[in-house]
């Protein structure tokens, strides 16, 4: 799941433009330019079913922007559109 997500995001061209290819899991390297975001799962849950696990996983990730000051870098959640409930999916931006 994380390849996934972050391929996605990085195959978004309004992210590229905020962060270029600095999108990380868990923690932002060291030293390494900003701006950047840093994703965390926060939660991680395996589908069951009657018969066991269904080999679904459904998880809730949360993005931090990162950068030098407060303004350096326009509002990631402007260029990341967020689903508006639960279970429902995001339209990303191409």
């Amino acid at each position: 799941m994380e390849e996934a997500l972050r391929a996605l995001l990085l195959g978004t061209p309004a992210i590229t433009a905020l962060v270029d290819r600095r999108v990380n899991f868990g923690a932002h390297p060291q030293g390494e330019p900003l701006p950047a975001l840093v994703l965390t799962t926060v939660s991680d849950r395996e589908g069951l079913t009657l018969g066991g696990p269904d080999g679904l996983q459904q998880a809730r990730v949360q993005i931090d922007c990162y950068a030098e000051s407060y303004g350096a870098t326009p509002a990631p959640s402007t260029t990341m559109p967020m689903p508006s409930s639960a279970g429902s999916r995001p339209s990303w931006p191409s």
